[in-house]
């Protein structure tokens, strides 16, 4: 029905449309330069994959497949990421004192000589610990994708029918009291044990949870990560002008376009 209906979601079906349409283009090329013993990148190694599958008597993916897949990944994928990356340099700009902290295990753990790896989480508690916290923290991020019940289920005094559509709530467990110690604050302490290593918490979960997490998880820790410690590496974030509003996100949620509020300056070792 909304294809034949009027309104703003049919600029968001076009443009949809044209990311498409420029994937296919990419995959074109790909396949006109295909090397399958040196592959470049996730297009290619799904067109290795249908080359190999071709013969075989069970087909299960094509081309087609490979256009969805990729878009997906644009639009599941870089918009969560970036909003996630903006919201944690608002809080360095805040927070200069964790900022700063971060900044000294870069200097400890890293220096300046290279880039951040993916393997130098591991001796970064601190800096993973904000970058959890940053997502515990964030309200925008309320609401999940609905789920469906898959029989009666009793849930705090309330039966709830089979197939009843139900939508988790982040913020009843990112700032559930029981869970957390100080859940109205910012504070990377929640992520981090006695002896200041870092900790899972079963109460986390910005990705959902079971069988229907976010397949992008594992990519976007990694993609979080690595830019943020690299942003952290190279640049000081500060605000421009004094903070009034003791909310961190606010002026991310006024605007979210934040280069008229944060100042990123070279840092210099």
């Amino acid at each position: 029905m909304m294809n034949y209906l009027p309104g703003p979601h049919q600029k968001v079906f076009a443009d949809c449309k044209k990311l498409q349409a420029y994937i296919r283009e990419e995959i074109k090329s790909h396949s006109l330069t295909l090397d399958p013993e040196n592959p470049r990148d996730y297009i290619d190694c799904f067109l290795i994959k249908l080359e190999k599958e071709k013969n075989s008597c069970e087909v299960i993916y094509n081309q087609e497949d490979i256009v969805m897949s990729v878009f997906v990944l644009f639009v599941a994928g870089s918009t969560t990421t970036t909003n996630a990356l903006s919201a944690a340099i608002l809080v360095m700009a805040r927070l200069p004192h964790i900022q700063a902290k971060v900044q000294e295990e870069i200097n400890e753990v890293i220096g300046i000589s290279r880039p951040p790896r993916m393997e130098d989480r591991m001796r970064m508690p601190f800096t993973n610990a904000v970058i959890h916290e940053v997502q515990r923290n964030r309200r925008m991020n309320i609401e999940n994708f609905a789920r469906s019940t898959t029989c009666c289920t009793e849930f705090r005094g309330f039966t709830i029918p089979q197939d009843t559509v139900i939508i988790p709530h982040f913020t009843s467990v990112h700032f559930d009291p029981l869970m957390w110690e100080t859940p109205q604050e910012f504070n990377p302490a929640h992520f981090l044990d006695e002896k200041g290593q870092f900790k899972k918490k079963d109460a986390f979960m910005p990705f959902s949870a079971g069988k229907r997490a976010c397949p992008g998880e594992a990519l976007a820790r990694m993609e979080l990560f690595l830019f943020f410690t690299t942003l952290l590496q190279n640049f000081h974030f500060q605000l421009v002008g004094e903070a009034t509003d003791m909310d961190l996100f606010s002026c991310f949620k006024r605007n979210k376009d934040l280069k008229s509020q944060i100042q990123a300056t070279k840092r210099l070792f």
